[in-house]
């Protein structure tokens, strides 16, 4: 709901509804410029794709606020980072959160 500015409290109850009101343990945020996933995609656009840049940047900024206020639940990694690299975080964080 960020990016067309949808009611917080709206977008939580259907979650919830959805979710049946369970909320995983982890959830990996890939963290990326716009310009660099445009690069990266060689797909052809679809609706959500053609949204304006303006609207990307209030997504990228609404899962940077989540993250930053629910560090234990939120992995946030720099998207630019090699595969090994982002692979290496988020098995790290796995490995630490379910003691493996």
């Amino acid at each position: 709901g960020f990016g067309i500015v949808l009611d917080k409290d709206f977008i939580y109850s259907c979650n919830k509804f959805v979710s049946n009101g369970m909320t995983p343990s982890i959830t990996v945020i890939l963290d990326i410029s716009r310009d660099l996933s445009i690069d990266r995609d060689d797909s052809e656009n679809d609706r959500m794709e053609r949204n304006s840049n303006t609207f990307f940047m209030k997504v990228e900024d609404g899962y940077r606020k989540i993250a930053k206020a629910y560090p234990s639940r939120y992995l946030l990694i720099d998207g630019s980072l090699s595969i090994s690299q982002i692979h290496e975080l988020i098995w790290s964080k796995i490995k630490k959160e379910f003691g493996l």
